[in-house]
């Protein structure tokens, strides 16, 4: 008597560009309001347009998950941010906060359920480069 495949294909986890905000105008009264300059901090001005951001490369082995992405060298350690977040994923934001235009990154990476420990996570940047570990589960 066979027994049924329980082999199953890995899935992969699903990495997002996230667009800047667009302000749009609100109004509460039925008078405009005097249009206000645009915030020199405004990630809409400083995020390039999703298409332009840098691609995260995904690797996968059975034990960890290496996520790469090339911010070029400008970028240092202390511009990116690294959050794990509910529902086994991890926001990414990386900011040269000095300059004005397409220097603003952010990436949310959505992870199968139940396939990491995200506390095991851990990051590098040489030279530009930012890696991300993230050690899979074990499946019993």
């Amino acid at each position: 008597m066979g027994h049924p495949d329980t082999t199953t294909r890995p899935r992969s986890p699903i990495v997002t560009t996230l667009s800047p905000p667009t302000s749009a105008p609100c109004s509460r009264s039925p008078s405009p309001e005097p249009q206000q300059p645009e915030s020199p901090t405004a990630r809409s001005r400083r995020s390039p347009p999703p298409s332009k951001s840098p691609p995260v490369v995904v690797k996968s082995t059975t034990s960890r998950y290496t996520l790469t992405v090339d911010l070029g060298p400008k970028f240092q350690s202390e511009m990116v941010t690294i959050a794990a977040k509910k529902g086994d994923s991890v926001d990414v934001v990386a900011d040269l906060w000095y300059l004005e235009n397409d220097c603003h990154h952010e990436w949310r990476i959505q992870f199968p359920p139940a396939d990491v420990d995200l506390t095991s996570a851990r990051a590098t940047i040489q030279e530009g480069q930012l890696c991300i570990y993230v050690k899979r589960r074990r499946k019993y």
